[in-house]
């Protein structure tokens, strides 16, 4: 019964160390993860 706790905690070591691997590898791939602020119009709306 030993040898099953140690695969199962091994094997949720694995699990969180590649869930913590891929988190922050996603934004320094260039891929932002909220939306990035929309750009300011180059000149300001005409009213008539």
């Amino acid at each position: 019964m030993a040898r099953r706790q140690v695969l199962a905690i091994a094997l949720a070591a694995a699990l969180l160390a590649l869930l913590a691997l891929r988190l922050p590898g996603a934004p320094a791939r260039g891929q932002p993860t909220a939306n990035p602020a929309p750009a300011p119009p180059s000149a300001p709306p005409v009213y008539v």
